[in-house]
């Protein structure tokens, strides 16, 4: 697969085509392809931080990648998703062209989650509702670790400077 046939292979994926979607899972030669956009994604990430932070950003992004996928596909497989991980990787990092795009990427990639359900679907052969699990379980598990953590920094910091939840100043 060359680079022009793999971007156009990504705006299918984007529009959600899943002839494409499988065909690219499929695909021996993807894998590559894969790897790259998702580097490609980093280095958009950290374009204004200069030379030293693309690499970084390429770096992250591919082993970002990696975990990412690997922990939905472990999610899938529960589920009883039936697709390799490669299978799986390919058309997520083909089609993960939205966040190329400078400052927009980030907001843009929430249509990568639109994305990574039909390719679920797809790919692991799961039911919608399986699929959007999947998808929604890591977002719920980090939100309630954030939330935890919150917490947490806020009880610490109250102790450390000697605020109480017994004082109510108003009803002394």
């Amino acid at each position: 697969m060359n680079f022009g046939d793999s971007f156009k292979k990504g705006i299918e994926i984007i529009k959600l085509n899943r002839k494409v979607i499988s065909e690219i899972s499929k695909n021996k030669d993807a894998m590559l392809m894969a790897v790259l956009f998702y580097a490609i994604s980093g280095i958009a990430a950290s374009l204004t931080a200069g030379p030293v932070a693309w690499i970084g950003g390429a770096v992250g992004a591919v082993i970002g990648s990696f975990i990412g996928i690997g922990i939905l596909h472990i999610i899938a497989k529960i589920f009883g998703g039936k697709a390799g991980f490669s299978g799986f990787y390919k058309p997520m990092g083909i089609g993960s062209l939205l966040s190329w795009v400078p400052f927009l990427g980030p907001v843009l990639s929430l249509w990568n989650i639109v994305v990574s359900v039909v390719i679920l679907e797809e790919v692991h052969k799961l039911s919608r509702g399986k699929a959007i699990l999947v998808v929604l379980i890591p977002v719920i598990i980090v939100t309630i670790i954030a939330l935890v953590l919150m917490i947490t920094a806020v009880a610490f910091l109250a102790t450390m400077f000697g605020v109480s939840g017994m004082e109510f100043p108003l009803m002394q």
